[in-house]
């Protein structure tokens, strides 16, 4: 069965059998593992699809803490085991890289040194290199062999962004798409800032740290080394766009970036939205970054229940808290809260003033909301879904859930 169609009639099975997990978007894939207890998913990790990586960084670590089983195939079923040539592949192109950089755990953060470096690809440089690629191809689901070809061929990796307003008003109508400008295009034809390719800046590409020193400040001490670079060089701005994630937010809102934009879309690689964040460095993209923050803030309610209805629940909590979310709610709809949550008004008659009030609250606090909250004060997910999901309760079960969870929500706020 095609998985939409799997989800839209949700069969009885005591086993569910999904090949080729990693080419299904990642929401499809965790609102499977909520229907189905059971599973079996196989799929390639590596490989063509460039999805793989993605599977076993942002789907399978998450399962860790439910009960998995994980095998792997070692055999090669196509070739020999030990075939030379796929060893001088695998070692040319670092498929598998041998492990992880080796840094004492020791070593005082404080004493790092950040540099830029100039040739990377020389041969001088190829053991840092190695290090380098290993790392980025531990943490990040998107590390392809293309990479390392950057890595070896761009003196510094610095991708610096300013079309002309000719190509910035095609990219505005969606006549031209440039490649390599990811966030620009983004900025001007989604977002609607029609001269904003205009603008020179940077885009983070990846950004990676050791396991054993994260949450120590290194990551930040990154992005100021590279916001220095950018006002060395006269740039307007140091931005950048990735899978949504609570971890990631909280990294990149602590690192001064607003957020401005929610990709329409799920991307392919990762299953998720995307986000775009900026850093203004020179004055002149403050304006555009306080509009676009503004039409985030009116428009998000209708994103939520429309594309961005999907959405995981622990997703759209870190959404909120990284728009800084606030909507002002009036004597009326805070009557209209009342009703439902004290009396037996309908959900669907105080939609509008429940979305804004529980969107608010969700912002300001720092405590986990109930999933249903989330998937029904918020995004407006069909009843018969919800129904499905719980297993146990009926629509009359579930909206007297959310009476509760909405009357407690507002004894916390």
């Amino acid at each position: 069965m095609a998985p939409d169609q799997l989800l839209l009639d949700c069969p009885e099975a005591d086993l569910l059998i999904v090949d080729e997990a990693a080419m299904i978007p990642l929401s499809m894939l965790r609102q499977l593992t909520r229907l189905y207890p059971r599973l079996v998913m196989a799929t390639t990790s590596g490989g063509y699809e460039g999805t793989g990586r993605g599977f076993m960084l942002r789907f399978v670590a998450d399962l860790q803490r439910f009960k998995l089983l994980h095998d792997r195939l070692e055999k090669p079923v196509r070739w020999c085991q030990g075939d030379g040539l796929e060893a001088w592949l695998n070692r040319c192109l670092m498929l598998k890289p041998d492990s992880e950089p080796v840094v004492a755990t020791d070593y005082p953060v404080d004493d790092c040194r950040l540099e830029v470096l100039e040739h990377p690809g020389s041969a001088a440089a190829w053991p840092l290199l190695r290090q380098a690629y290993a790392l980025l191809n531990a943490a990040h689901y998107r590390t392809r062999p293309s990479d390392l070809r950057l890595l070896m061929e761009n003196p510094d990796l610095v991708l610096i962004v300013g079309l002309d307003e000719s190509l910035s008003s095609e990219i505005f109508y969606g006549r031209r798409r440039p490649r390599g400008h990811l966030l620009a295009q983004m900025l001007t034809a989604q977002a609607g800032l029609r001269h904003f390719a205009c603008y020179r800046g940077m885009r983070v590409q990846r950004i990676a740290v050791l396991a054993t020193h994260r949450r120590q400040g290194l990551g930040s001490r990154l992005i100021e080394r590279a916001m220095q670079y950018g006002r060395d060089n006269s740039l307007d701005y140091l931005g950048a766009s990735f899978a949504l994630d609570p971890d990631n937010a909280r990294f990149w809102q602590q690192a001064h970036c607003r957020l401005v934009h929610v990709s329409y879309a799920p991307g392919k690689s990762s299953g998720d939205h995307s986000i775009a964040v900026l850093r203004p460095i020179a004055e002149a993209p403050e304006t555009d970054i306080r509009q676009l923050r503004q039409r985030l803030q009116q428009q998000l309610p209708t994103w939520l229940t429309q594309f961005l209805q999907s959405m995981e629940s622990e997703q759209v909590t870190a959404l909120l808290r990284y728009a800084d979310y606030e909507a002002g709610v009036d004597e009326l709809e805070q009557n209209e809260i009342e009703a439902f949550t004290a009396g037996n008004k309908g959900f669907e008659i105080c939609f509008a003033s429940l979305q804004k009030y529980v969107m608010q609250c969700i912002a300001r606090s720092s405590i986990e909301p109930d999933r249903l909250l989330v998937e029904k004060a918020v995004q407006n997910r069909d009843w018969k879904l919800l129904e499905r999901e719980s297993g146990s309760e009926g629509r009359r079960q579930l909206q007297q859930r959310l009476r509760g969870l909405v009357a407690a929500l507002r004894k916390a706020c």
